[in-house]
């Protein structure tokens, strides 16, 4: 009921797999939910669930690295150079180097790396990569991810790390996905351009990265000014192609960042601007969980706080708000499918979306004072984030408007 209330029509999940961990990114069984989530039972539920309330589901696939408890490594670990799994990583030489946990997660002490003769995620010997070139892995990769596609029905994949995976891992899993659902959405993890990636044979999009690094740039760091920032957010969309410009998944922050509020400083004014921003631009908005209430946090492992379901405790006028931007987002089709055009006249910005005749603009504010809106046609107010008065946007505000 939370979901629909606020409006959404997706949920992203991060890794749900057998997991030691609190992030669940270290998995020990690919085909075994995680007993602290429940089991594929009630997974399946779920997705039925939100598939009756208009909502899809897509999983994260954790497919460039493993945990150390995997069975396979562990069997490395046991057997050495005689485990019939000793290609599934990537191992220097044997013995393999041992860590006990109190090394492998006490990030204040410096990591013997002399003894690290196999390959891992970053720096974590708990994280052992995997060798996705080797056809038996891609075989039990692959049939994993079929099942939990078939059995389940979830609507798409979003891939982690997935610029450290080889490229033709990326394709046959294309293959394997679209074979049993054409529809189904699939997103890679990439903080920088990814052009290789989305010709076509591989990702349908990328976490857009870039985005959120202009929008704390602009908006939380004032950085750069109007005329920088529409011609940052121009240059994202000519490094791909339309239909990859429009899958994009764009966001302000996600479980990997600090909280946008609190690039923000608590900023709220610098919040709603930058909302208006997202569900205007080109391509899927995703609200990072608890956004709509105010949450904040700095870098992980604090941009990951529990949900507070207490709603006495919520910022109610912000939860509104983002009710009534997803709202008109998802009624107005110029902000879904619509040709979009950017600029900037004296340090404001100006996105103007066009679908058929039905003009929207979104006008954005960024300096401490008040500034004339600068449009030659009439138009008709949707959505503030602070009122307007006599054709002049407030400081730090912004609204979308139909041009009439």
């Amino acid at each position: 009921p939370y979901l629909q209330e606020l409006g959404v029509s997706g949920i992203y999940l991060t890794p749900i797999f057998q997991s030691p961990s609190n992030h669940k990114y270290d998995t020990t069984d690919y085909r075994k939910v995680d007993e602290m989530f429940g089991s594929k039972e009630l997974l399946c539920k779920l997705v039925q669930q939100a598939h009756a309330a208009g909502i899809r589901v897509v999983l994260d696939g954790v497919f460039n690295h493993s945990c150390w408890s995997f069975a396979p490594f562990q069997d490395v670990l046991e057997r050495g150079e005689q485990s019939p799994y000793k290609d599934w990583f990537h191992i220097d030489s044997f013995p393999v180097g041992r860590f006990t946990e109190e090394e492998a997660h006490d990030y204040t002490k410096p990591l013997d790396s002399s003894r690290l003769n196999y390959h891992v995620f970053g720096t974590s010997p708990s994280m052992p990569k995997l060798n996705t070139e080797n056809p038996e892995l891609e075989k039990y990769l692959l049939d994993t991810v079929s099942m939990w596609t078939r059995d389940t029905e979830i609507d798409g994949w979003r891939l982690d790390v997935s610029d450290e995976v080889n490229h033709g891992f990326w394709r046959d899993f294309r293959k394997t996905v679209k074979a049993i659902n054409p529809e189904a959405l699939i997103i890679g993890e990439n903080w920088h351009n990814a052009h290789p990636w989305l010709q076509g044979d591989q990702f349908d999009s990328v976490m857009n990265y870039s985005f959120t690094k202009s929008c704390i740039q602009f908006f939380a760091q004032r950085e750069i000014n109007a005329e920088q920032f529409a011609g940052d957010l121009s240059s994202y969309l000519m490094r791909n192609s339309e239909q990859v410009d429009f899958a994009m998944l764009n966001l302000l922050d996600s479980h990997d960042t600090v909280r946008f509020l609190t690039w923000c400083g608590g900023d709220k004014r610098l919040l709603r601007m930058a909302v208006l921003l997202l569900f205007s631009y080109v391509g899927m908005p995703c609200i990072y969980y608890g956004s709509e209430i105010g949450m904040e946090g700095g870098g992980d492992p604090d941009c990951r706080r529990t949900f507070d379901w207490n709603r006495k405790n919520w910022d109610q006028d912000l939860f509104r708000f983002y009710q009534q931007v997803i709202a008109l987002r998802k009624s107005e089709k110029a902000l879904q499918y619509g040709t979009i055009r950017m600029y900037a006249k004296e340090g404001v910005v100006y996105l103007i979306r066009d679908c058929r005749g039905s003009r929207l603009v979104t006008m954005l504010n960024n300096t401490d004072t008040e500034k004339s809106v600068s449009l030659q046609e009439d138009y008709e107010v949707l959505l503030c984030t602070e009122e307007m008065e006599k054709n002049v946007l407030r400081p730090f505000s912004g609204c979308i408007c139909r041009l009439v």
